[in-house]
């Protein structure tokens, strides 16, 4: 079980995936992301790249009446993604991958709304100054 933090920091990743399809930040999170999951296995990260291909064309072809609804499921869906990858990992390798996540976010994600993750509290990836 992950503490509030991760579960924030999953939240966050959910959130910069949705935030960034469509955007000129969207090449660099998506290699940045599909690295970060691969954890150096080439075909898991060929395999994510084509994931994030596929959310970011569902959330660019959504109109005004589902745009809502897919930005929502994607979003849990990645956020899904991140907290299941940090759980799969044993506590030395998830305090490091939840550095290496929070430096990605910082760097490649667009800023966009807070996200909440349970319990209420909220996280926004923080652009560097």
């Amino acid at each position: 079980m992950l503490g509030e933090a991760a579960l924030a920091l999953a939240a966050a990743g959910g959130g910069a995936v949705v935030e960034a399809a469509g955007t000129d930040a969207w090449q660099g999170l998506q290699q940045a992301v599909a690295r970060w999951l691969g954890r150096g296995d080439a075909q898991v990260e060929g395999r994510e790249m084509e994931r994030l291909d596929e959310a970011a064309a569902a959330l660019v072809a959504s109109d005004a009446s589902d745009s809502e609804q897919i930005r929502s499921l994607q979003q849990g869906v990645w956020q899904a993604r991140f907290t299941m990858a940090l759980e799969n990992m044993a506590a030395p390798e998830r305090d490091r991958a939840a550095a290496e996540l929070r430096a990605l976010l910082a760097s490649h994600a667009p800023p966009g709304p807070l996200t909440s993750a349970p319990g209420g509290l909220a996280a926004q990836p923080r652009r560097p100054s």
